[in-house]
């Protein structure tokens, strides 16, 4: 996907470059017809010195679904909003480490936005949730301060209960995209779950979820979780979702990550198309997103699950 696939690409679809031009202006995002499987992206999209760029408009994207060019047939940068799981790692491993992030679950759940919806999830050797979605603050800055360290790390329970949650929703406008995420913290590897990572990486991505990790723990030498596995574990999971991964080396960064995955959620794009490929043979296809603008780079899920 380099500079000759980009000028190729370019090439086929006649996209001029928006370089020193206006922005597009941003239309309310209109809802779209539900006859047809739309696949919905939620882009992110960084300069070189990787700040948020939010200036873009429709025809700054060219989205490749296999390497074929799709045609987006939905497109906004605001107006959709956002509906979280926060998910906490309460076993007793986190014991020393669990008053730092309740302090930084909260600070993210006051910068909520008007109209997004967020959930409070915590686990250890059991899943709970403390707080089902809703746009309430204090309820939910009162579920994440009444969780106490103890038990084993039901991890990807966790996960799996709250993509469940996410799924679960009703929505009035069943027209409109949305857009779901996980924000989880956690110190060390799965124990105790009965699910997989491969199941909960199938539903994560069924569901366009994107989880954001942020993983704790003892440290070797080279700053690497001293569990191999969890750093491993966390990486895909942020990876294959469209989210991404965090490991503080300082509790104190804890307050500065919650902010850094705030600004990604909110600088996002929300992209539909439907797919050339009308086969529903429930195969992988891989999705890419390239920008007009080559010094600029789009963050996105890989891919996804066709319908059967």
């Amino acid at each position: 996907m380099g500079r000759v696939l980009r000028a190729v690409v370019l090439g086929m679809l006649a996209v001029p470059s928006l370089a020193g031009q206006a922005p597009e202006p941003v239309t309310p995002p209109r809802p779209f017809r539900s006859g047809v499987d739309l696949i919905t992206l939620n882009v992110s999209v960084t300069d070189r010195a990787q700040r948020f760029v939010t200036n873009l408009g429709k025809h700054d994207f060219i989205v490749l679904e296999d390497g074929r060019p799709q045609a987006v047939t939905f497109f906004a940068y605001s107006g959709i909003p956002l509906t979280v799981a926060i998910v906490l790692d309460s076993s007793g491993s986190m014991d020393n480490a669990i008053g730092a992030a309740q302090e930084a679950a909260v600070g993210f759940i006051r910068r909520l936005a008007a109209g997004d919806r967020a959930a409070v999830v915590d686990f250890d050797t059991n899943v709970r949730v403390l707080q089902p979605f809703t746009v309430d603050i204090g309820a939910l800055e009162k579920a994440v301060r009444s969780t106490v360290a103890d038990g084993q790390t039901a991890l990807y329970d966790a996960l799996y209960r709250s993509l469940e949650e996410l799924q679960r929703l009703s929505y009035p406008d069943v027209d409109t995209p949305r857009r779901h995420a996980i924000v989880l913290l956690s110190d060390g590897r799965d124990t105790s779950s009965k699910q997989q990572l491969d199941a909960v990486l199938d539903l994560a991505n069924r569901s366009n979820t994107a989880i954001y990790a942020v993983g704790l723990g003892e440290r070797d030498e080279g700053g690497r979780l001293a569990t191999f596995e969890a750093e491993f574990a966390l990486r895909r999971l942020a990876r294959e979702s469209g989210g991404r991964a965090f490991f503080p080396t300082d509790m104190q960064q804890l307050q500065g990550i919650y902010s850094e995955i705030r600004r990604d959620l909110a600088s996002q794009y929300t992209i539909a198309y439907a797919s050339s490929n009308t086969r529903r043979d429930g195969r992988w296809r891989n999705v890419t997103v390239l920008l007009a603008q080559r010094d600029l780079d789009a963050h996105t899920r890989p891919g996804y699950f066709a319908s059967r």
